[in-house]
């Protein structure tokens, strides 16, 4: 239920070294290109030339100080730089070849940084931010694509049974139209207030409220407020979303897609506002909080019109404001990647907050601990980050299993006490779409922890030393970090 930026999620890979000590301090790939490159370029032939359509955006880290976002309108990709790798970027005119480049580079500050530029020139070919043609870029070697093996396969075909999309043409310009005609107005600083007040009353109703009761939705005669309860929450969903787009298109950005998507069976709605990373801090915290804010809206409203209801009416209504409050905390917390994620990250500054934790704790946290080092501040937000975020997720799995078989537990009970038969097929649904998926994570769980321990004793083994990189490191995209 939160907005994808493409790059919002992104895998880890350790950082790229030279044995010269030069590296790409400051460059990642926030979101992924369509560009795919097998082989070396070759720093004698190749004279990469930067796309005249590129964006370049300068921005300011309070941790970092400057940096740079990239964005390449043909491929898609959105790059980070920083400030010595964006020097580099006048010298790709098409005239200089890269090792031209890296003398160019020794000129101006006096280090050789060839390494350092070959980095650059193929992260930069391979997000698609160069004009490449056969004749000017040439490759040493062009590797075949190795072959699909039997594990990856599955997994793609898991993923399209359990994720499906659809990505709805000309979304940007819907949501263009719509800030254009009525999202002014509902972005204005009265409508805000409103939603504000709205919010806040509600929420202090709801939590002062003694009507609140469960509601079995499997029930012999529960089935309408199963329909109600699916009709709410895809209009949850829907403004949860749509308020990340407006926000988003209100400052200048373009929302790159949006559509509909099946997670684990459960249809939702997502827009894609990568494009917010062209934006500082304040406005990229500003699209993120949209989504949740939203949530608590909705769910204010539902508790001032419970007031007004009969008895009856007013439980359900109430029990429609619980989910909303429910998305709102869970959109907020930082262990998973929602909004509260991104918000965190935006907070500290500190890109790849979730991959970098976990790679230092499956990489140097035992070590450190093994030869009893002291931590320094980001290496003790790394272990507190990473073990709080795994706990946390494996907390999550278990919940998730005991709460498919209460739900299953349930449905079965109600139909033998003879309720409806119509949401027999739901059993099946819950069944498919969240136990296969549950016991596919559980068995990738368990082999993921035997490869982390015999990794470790490896590790312990060498006696090898922690090594952390404390800049933002090249990474294989997808989301916003």
């Amino acid at each position: 239920m939160s907005a994808k930026r493409r790059g919002s999620w992104l895998s880890p890979s350790s950082p790229t070294r030279t044995s010269g000590g030069d590296r790409l301090s400051g460059a990642s790939t926030i979101a992924p290109g369509r560009v795919e490159t097998h082989g070396e370029l070759d720093h004698l032939l190749f004279r990469p030339r930067l796309h005249p359509d590129v964006v370049v955006r300068r921005l300011e880290s309070y941790r970092d100080g400057p940096y740079y976002i990239l964005k390449s309108p043909q491929s898609g990709a959105y790059l980070r730089l920083g400030p010595r790798e964006h020097e580099f970027l006048d010298l790709m005119d098409g005239q200089r070849t890269i090792t031209e480049i890296a003398v160019e580079g020794f000129y101006r500050h006096r280090r050789l940084g060839l390494a350092l530029v070959a980095q650059l020139t193929e992260l930069l070919h391979r997000e698609g931010f160069l004009i490449t043609a056969p004749e000017v870029a040439p490759l040493v070697s062009q590797a075949p694509s190795p072959p699909d093996k039997p594990a990856a396969r599955v997994r793609r075909l898991v993923a399209r049974l359990f994720r499906d999309e659809v990505t709805l043409p000309g979304i940007d310009a819907f949501v263009t139209r719509l800030y254009a005609s009525v999202g002014r107005l509902l972005l204005a600083r009265p409508a805000i207030a409103l939603y504000s007040l709205v919010a806040l009353c509600g929420l202090l109703t709801f939590l002062t409220s003694h009507r609140l009761q469960p509601v079995d939705l499997f029930a012999p005669r529960g089935i309408e407020m199963l329909f109600l309860v699916a009709l709410f929450v895809v209009l949850l969903i829907f403004c949860h979303e749509l308020a990340h787009a407006l926000v988003c298109k209100s400052f200048g950005r373009e929302v790159r897609r949006g559509g509909f998507a099946l997670y684990f069976g459960i249809p939702i709605f997502f827009v894609d506002t990568t494009d917010i990373w062209l934006e500082n801090r304040g406005r990229r915290i500003a699209v993120s909080a949209a989504g949740p804010f939203s949530d608590l809206t909705l769910g204010g409203a539902c508790s001032l019109l419970a007031v007004a209801l009969p008895v009856d009416a007013a439980d359900a209504v109430l029990f429609l404001a619980s989910i909303a409050y429910l998305a709102f905390l869970a959109n907020l917390i930082p262990l998973l990647k929602l909004d509260g994620y991104y918000i965190l990250v935006d907070l500290l500054e500190i890109p790849m907050l979730g991959p970098r934790s976990f790679a230092f704790v499956r990489e140097h946290l035992l070590g450190k601990l093994w030869r009893r080092e002291r931590f320094d501040r980001e290496e003790l937000l790394f272990a507190c980050y990473g073990l709080l975020a795994g706990l946390f997720a494996v907390l999550m799995f278990f919940y998730a299993v005991r709460l498919l078989e209460m739900q299953l537990a349930g449905l079965i009970d109600s139909l033998a006490r003879g309720g409806s038969w119509l949401v027999a097929p739901l059993a099946l649904l819950l069944l498919i779409r969240l136990g296969i998926p549950l016991l596919l994570r559980a068995t990738r769980a368990l082999t993921d922890t035997a490869r982390l321990a015999t990794h470790t004793l490896r590790m312990l083994d060498n006696d090898q030393r922690p090594n952390v990189d404390r800049s933002p490191s090249i990474v294989d995209p997808l989301g916003k970090q």
